[in-house]
């Protein structure tokens, strides 16, 4: 994607004068148009071909705290899972595609499995931050939503 450029002008145009917020605003956009890919994409590789149980779970569970599975201001416990099988297929010289992970797998009881996995790494004394509260809020309410479903 080509960024214009002229929305980075900070506080001045070309004639010297105040720049209106209109580039802010255009920047924003173009940002939110960005972090929404960005997570859709994350999504897809997250999800992979979980069934629509669980992706409507997941949905229930952003919905119900606020808070996501993946975009924190830190590496979260999906992103470390990410980055291992990206790393692992780099060194085994394998293709990586978006939506190729399925870190859930493709049964409602695969993805209690990886909830589980999540809070209890999420409990070790190395992630009792305030930074992490937000994610173990998510994985609980998801754990609870997929423990809701009808199998």
């Amino acid at each position: 994607m080509k960024v214009d450029t002229s929305l980075y002008s900070y506080g001045q145009n070309t004639q010297g004068a105040s720049a209106s917020a209109a580039p802010q605003s255009a920047f924003q956009d173009v940002y939110a148009n960005t972090r929404d890919a960005y997570q859709e994409h994350l999504e897809e590789d997250i999800l992979g071909s979980a069934p629509d149980a669980v992706r409507d779970a997941w949905k229930r569970a952003e919905a119900k705290t606020g808070e996501s599975g993946y975009t924190r201001g830190h590496i979260t416990q999906a992103m470390v899972d990410i980055l291992t099988e990206n790393r692992r297929r780099q060194m085994l010289g394998l293709e990586i595609k978006q939506g190729d992970f399925n870190l859930f797998g493709s049964t409602v009881q695969s993805a209690i499995a990886k909830a589980n996995e999540y809070l209890f790494n999420l409990g070790k004394p190395e992630n009792n931050t305030a930074s992490r509260d937000g994610e173990r809020r998510f994985y609980r309410a998801f754990l609870e939503e997929l423990q809701n479903v009808k199998l």
